[in-house]
């Protein structure tokens, strides 16, 4: 589970890097590359579906894939732009 406050960035961090990593695929990146930023990234929906608050567990998984994979480092700025919705 993320916070709720943070499911919506989450969701939407988690597609921004699914893009990112397609972009890398199509402009024939290194697949060891690509290999790598998967790994990080198929651990994302298990944190957002856990039944347990995996919040910060979440980002740190998005600030490693984001020091591995620079393209990504939009993922961790939408996630750590989230806002407490009322």
């Amino acid at each position: 589970m993320i916070d709720p406050s943070h499911h919506d960035q989450a969701c939407e961090a988690l597609h921004r890097a699914i893009v990112h990593v397609r972009f890398m695929a199509l402009n024939n990146a290194d697949h060891v590359d690509i290999a790598d930023a998967l790994d990080w990234i198929e651990l994302l929906p298990t944190l957002i579906a856990s039944p347990d608050d995996k919040t910060s567990k979440f980002r740190e998984a998005l600030a490693e894939l984001a020091d591995r994979v620079p393209e990504c480092r939009s993922a961790l700025t939408i996630f750590d732009h989230a806002t407490a919705k009322v």
